[in-house]
């Protein structure tokens, strides 16, 4: 409720994260446990966004480096607010924390790489850039699914697990 009260787009788009990553983590073979978690992680990785402003949220035009820096804290801020209030088991929240990190190490917040960041999060980070591409923005018109898929594609091993890459393309065709 929170989040919705906040900005509409990003509790729809927090909906659809936390299927599409279930729906992932289930074709990955996770067990029925993770793949709830996954759900919630997906649900809750935007929460921190209460704590920016509207105008950053809906802003139509790049954001300043002092904006993006900022920005860049909403999933520490998630996590927080998931261990504050115990919404969630501390995977969920580390899910969240990471859901912005990069295999190749150029993410946010902290730089993780690859095997340090968990499963659950790189689970996440795709289903979040999916839908993130799919959906209209305050700053661009939506992506066709081909693009989004090619995006995708493209930065395999560098901002997605390859192999989770792989498996989300099989089950959105």
């Amino acid at each position: 409720m929170a989040i919705d009260a906040k900005d509409r787009f990003t509790y729809g788009h927090s909906k659809r994260v936390g299927e599409r990553a279930a729906a992932l983590a289930e074709a990955a073979g996770l067990d029925k446990k993770e793949c709830e978690e996954i759900r919630l992680a997906g649900l809750l990785h935007d929460v921190g966004k209460i704590g920016l402003s509207e105008a950053m949220l809906t802003k139509p035009t790049e954001l300043t480096r002092r904006e993006r820096l900022i920005f860049q804290r909403h999933p520490v801020m998630s996590a927080e607010i998931i261990d504050y209030f115990g919404f969630a088991s501390a995977e969920v929240a580390q899910a969240v924390r990471y859901h912005h990190e990069r295999v190749d190490g150029h993410g946010y917040p902290d730089g993780a790489r690859a095997g340090e960041i968990p499963v659950a999060a790189r689970v996440l980070a795709i289903a979040d850039a999916w839908d993130a591409m799919i959906s209209r923005r305050a700053y661009r018109l939506p992506y066709d699914p081909d693009r989004a898929i090619n995006e995708l594609l493209k930065n395999k091993n560098s901002q997605f697990d390859d192999m989770l890459v792989d498996l989300f393309v099989k089950t959105i065709s």
